[in-house]
């Protein structure tokens, strides 16, 4: 449904279904700009390789191409490493973060949630959901660092509760969490799961 592309430093990764349109989009971007690019594909599975060759072909002008067809809904769904859609990149329709990384420190930590916070004069009532992926093992002796991460990733980041009141911690995130220890939520997962899932519907409600 949302047509994902995958790029790194190196490849692109395209799904099946969008690479005609990819395909397209990709020559009449090269073509308005006069730069010159061809692409060749190789399928793995469900999804396309694309390699590129020529003068024009590079990084930077790959993914100026790649946010230009997000920007203009030809995908809905772009995943990359923090290098290449961290600080420096922009795109004012995002509206979704899901933050794989293992940044902890207050300055990436801004810099990665400011990729989907930014106002978009062409859409006034935007606003963007912002997941953490953490992964939880108690039985094991280093199963709740994560956890741990996760909580010093939030000491300095603000959010609004759910009474409406501004404030930084795990609190913003779900009320349960400014009490609970980590071996209480890995014992509730499945709860928090449930209720983070029901939330993301209500962005007018936070908004």
């Amino acid at each position: 449904v949302l047509d994902p592309i995958l790029l790194t430093g190196q490849s692109v990764i395209v799904d099946d279904d969008l690479l005609p349109k990819f395909v397209e989009e990709a020559q009449k971007w090269f073509a308005e700009r006069k730069l010159t690019a061809e692409l060749s594909m190789e399928q793995e599975g469900g999804f396309y390789h694309v390699s590129g060759s020529g003068r024009d072909w590079s990084t930077g002008n790959y993914v100026a191409m790649i946010t230009s067809m997000f920007e203009k809904g030809v995908t809905r769904c772009l995943v990359g490493t923090r290098g290449l859609l961290g600080e420096g990149w922009d795109s004012l329709t995002v509206n979704t973060l899901i933050d794989l990384t293992t940044a902890a420190t207050e300055m990436t930590v801004n810099q990665l949630r400011g990729r989907a916070i930014r106002l978009d004069p062409g859409w006034p009532e935007k606003t963007s959901n912002i997941w953490d992926v953490v992964c939880m093992a108690p039985e094991f002796e280093k199963g709740l660092s994560d956890y741990v991460r996760f909580s010093k990733k939030h000491s300095n980041y603000y959010g609004i509760c759910d009474d409406g009141a501004i404030e930084y911690g795990l609190g913003h995130i779900h009320p349960a969490l400014t009490e609970a220890g980590p071996e209480d939520v890995a014992l509730n997962a499945n709860i928090f799961n449930a209720e983070m899932l029901e939330r993301c519907h209500q962005r007018m409600r936070s908004r």
